[in-house]
């Protein structure tokens, strides 16, 4: 017997309403699944910490200072002791005003590299003095050491009869006889040329100073070595070396004594010594030229220290100086240069720097100092604030100092922090906008899913009522059919 329409519209009816709760399913599933994204969401929010602004407070201590003089002394740390001692740390500040600062470059010409400023000092050592001929030649030729050395001496001294501490006399005048001592000191002498001039002002300047006893003696001793046929050559030459060194002692030590103590006056008269630098620099140079031979001669063991200075500060290098007028105060004041600086630097085509170069000065810097584990004893008033502190005390260098207390904000670190609090809040109110968007986002989609599910719940029904009006139908076609046959 085949199925009534009754019956298939029954089955169909019943493929539909399983199809219906499938889907159902399929929408109750997503719905949990955004709920618990949601909840997820809403956790985060939960977790996250809600900014705080920085407070004053905690940026803010109480110091306390105690002067002394030039030194401000600041309290670092305080720990107490029995019998109310402490032992304290503080660090001592103080303004130096001959320290080394970052000064603005002036543009440079590399011409700078080859003058005498180069490695040392704006000065070339005496020896190295391009003047001076007749005391370098006497140091430096070959041959008879004796004779060289007995000639220079001839002409640091003034014509005349002397007499060396042992008694020997020994006389200086126009003569070439050099069996009685006597040696040319006309401009006519053999290798003397444009050095007689320099030598007749030593021996003007030396006349009856200390300086010249020396001289005498050692002129004493030389002509004796020389005149002594009984040396050998080996003999004759270590006196060469001995009188050279005591001749250049002499020369460099007493002589720059004596220009200390104003018995040369004019920055020519260094130069024709070699004493000082190049000629043509010194006369070059504004400043230098300002300055009178003592005031040269001092410039040299300042630069010393100046390079001293820059080595410890800046590291070991050759160094340049240069100096320039204050426009306002007229003062000279110095700019120094790292040799390799210089030759690092770019120049144009006229010599002149294109890039920074670093530049140092002479001005003022604040140094300090720490001090750690002073024993110290605090007084205080009747409000319990700090009034003296007393270092080493009970002791032969007991010390009392009145203390001043002060409340110090660190400024750049509180606005450090409210930076800090701003970008945090920027950051956490943009956190929740975004998760706030999401967690909308999710119940937009929930909502067309319940909406959905109410659908499929009402279609559902339908389904329902109409089976069960089918089956009705049914159930009277199976109960005719029953009677039919019965």
């Amino acid at each position: 017997m085949g199925m009534s329409a009754s019956q298939a519209r029954f089955l169909g009816l019943t493929a539909r309403k399983t199809n219906v709760e499938y889907e159902g399913q399929q929408v109750n599933q997503q719905r949990t699944v955004l709920g618990n994204e949601t909840a997820n969401y809403y956790n985060d929010l939960l977790g996250m910490s809600v900014p705080v602004p920085p407070s004053p407070n905690d940026y803010t201590k109480t110091v306390y200072t105690f002067n002394d003089g030039a030194l401000t002394n600041s309290i670092t740390s305080m720990t107490a002791q029995p019998n109310g001692m402490y032992l304290i740390s503080y660090t001592s500040s103080w303004t130096n005003d001959f320290s080394l600062v970052a000064a603005r470059t002036n543009r440079v010409t590399n011409t700078l590299l080859s003058s005498d400023l180069k490695g040392k000092t704006l000065y070339n050592e005496f020896t190295k003095g391009t003047a001076g001929g007749c005391y370098t030649h006497a140091l430096e030729k070959t041959g008879n050491q004796l004779q060289h050395i007995a000639h220079v001496l001839y002409h640091m001294l003034p014509e005349g009869t002397y007499y060396a501490t042992d008694g020997t006399e020994v006389v200086v005048a126009d003569t070439n006889n050099s069996d009685t001592g006597k040696y040319w000191t006309t401009p006519t002498a053999s290798g003397m040329g444009g050095d007689r001039a320099i030598m007749d002002s030593i021996a003007n300047m030396l006349g009856g100073k200390p300086i010249q006893q020396k001289l005498v003696d050692l002129l004493s001793d030389t002509i004796k070595a020389w005149k002594d046929r009984s040396l050998t050559t080996g003999e004759k030459t270590a006196k060469s070396d001995e009188y050279k060194a005591k001749l250049k002692e002499i020369v460099e030590i007493d002589l720059r004594e004596a220009l200390d103590d104003g018995y040369l006056v004019g920055a020519s008269k260094l130069r024709e010594l070699g004493i000082i630098g190049s000629q043509d620099y010194i006369d070059n140079d504004e400043y230098l030229k300002t300055l009178s031979p003592l005031q040269l001669n001092n410039l040299k063991d300042e630069e010393n220290e100046y390079i001293d200075m820059l080595n410890k500060k800046y590291g070991n290098d050759s160094w340049f100086v240069r100096y320039i007028q204050n426009t306002t105060s007229g003062d000279w004041e110095p700019f120094f240069y790292k040799y390799t600086d210089l030759v690092n630097a770019i120049y144009d085509e006229n010599a002149s720097s294109l890039t920074y170069i670093n530049c140092y000065t002479i001005g003022s810097a604040k140094e300090t100092e720490e001090f750690k584990g002073i024993k110290a004893r605090f007084e205080q008033d009747a409000t319990g604030r700090i009034i003296n502190i007393t270092l080493h005390p009970d002791e032969d260098d007991q010390v009392t100092y009145a203390v001043t207390t002060n409340t110090f904000t660190d400024q750049a670190k509180y606005d450090d922090a409210m930076n800090q609090y701003e970008y945090d809040k920027a950051l956490y109110d943009k956190t929740i906008q975004e998760t706030n968007a999401k967690i909308k986002i999710i119940q937009n989609e929930d909502k067309n899913l319940e909406l959905r599910l109410k659908q499929l719940d009402t279609e559902q029904e339908a389904i329902q009522t109409e089976m069960d009006a089918v089956q009705k139908v049914i159930e009277k076609n199976t109960e005719s059919t029953f009677k039919t046959f019965g």
